[in-house]
């Protein structure tokens, strides 16, 4: 009598299928696990650079071949980002006023090479500097899709730079007044000294004297000199006495460039200030 093996080994199937089951459904828990691990780090990641990105001055956003923009980290001249998105460069600044940004990122997507630069944006009304990095954004395949980008505004760098440049033309102009001075401060010393160490001696003082000037417009930053304090410190000597035989009287009056201009123009700012010099027991003023 044959018997019939099919009733037994069916439980035992069931079994090793569940036993794969189970194993398959650790393995899948534990591949979650491991991803959800990852896009934690992912993340946490993104949140440092969000925040060092929204710390910085530094605008970073992708676009796509059209110069369309898909990302951006904040708004840029002016417009927010729900402005910017959707939207491409011949959208948002129809003029000539982003010529020059447009082209180089052309540039960049026909030769796949990155490019810097610092590029003047005006909109007619005011003008920004950006310093630019652009670089092609890729597909898995290698083919240029788009472009990633980082910008800097630099206008305050750039207006210091020309700030700075005038301050130089402005250094170089004073420096050749000043030479000037000195030059007619020594024929006229030399004019009316009778002897090598009198010049020498006259010469020294009237120096002296001119630095001075010059010390008080520095702590005033070139911005003016007040007449007070220039006759005081050309006097001091005879000034701080006891016996003093000079004395000052008049309103402390400040000198500014206008002051100069007004003379060029023929209408001379009249400024009344009286020194008395005493002549101790004889009362002459």
């Amino acid at each position: 009598m044959a018997r019939d093996d099919s009733a037994g080994t069916a439980p035992e199937c069931d079994r090793s299928q569940v036993e794969i089951l189970q194993a398959e459904c650790r393995r899948l828990e534990q591949q979650v696990d491991a991803q959800s691990t990852e896009i934690n780090l992912l993340r946490a990641r993104f949140a440092r650079y969000e925040s060092a990105i929204r710390g910085s001055h530094v605008v970073v956003y992708t676009q796509d071949s059209d110069l369309r923009y898909t990302s951006i980290s904040r708004g840029l001249l002016g417009l927010s980002i729900d402005d910017i998105l959707g939207r491409n460069d011949d959208e948002l600044w129809p003029t000539d006023a982003g010529s020059g940004i447009k082209a180089l990122k052309r540039t960049v997507l026909a030769t796949g090479q990155p490019e810097n630069a610092e590029i003047a944006f005006d909109d007619g009304l005011d003008q920004r500097w950006y310093d630019i990095h652009i670089e092609p954004l890729r597909d898995e395949g290698g083919g240029i899709v788009g472009l990633t980008c980082a910008a800097v505004d630099v206008t305050g760098r750039k207006e210091g730079e020309a700030h700075l440049r005038l301050l130089l033309r402005e250094l170089t102009h004073r420096s050749k007044n000043l030479l000037a001075v000195i030059q007619a401060m020594a024929r006229q010393t030399a004019r009316h000294a009778g002897s090598t160490q009198g010049f020498l001696t006259q010469f020294g003082a009237r120096l002296q004297a001119l630095a001075a000037s010059h010390d008080l417009l520095v702590r005033e930053n070139w911005h003016g000199a007040s007449l007070t304090e220039l006759i005081r410190s050309q006097l001091a000597v005879y000034l701080d006495r006891d016996d003093a035989q000079v004395s000052i009287q008049g309103p402390d009056v400040v000198f500014k460039p206008e002051v100069r201009r007004d003379n060029q123009d023929g209408n001379p700012a009249t400024i009344r200030m009286r020194m008395r010099r005493c002549w101790g027991d004889e009362g002459r003023a």
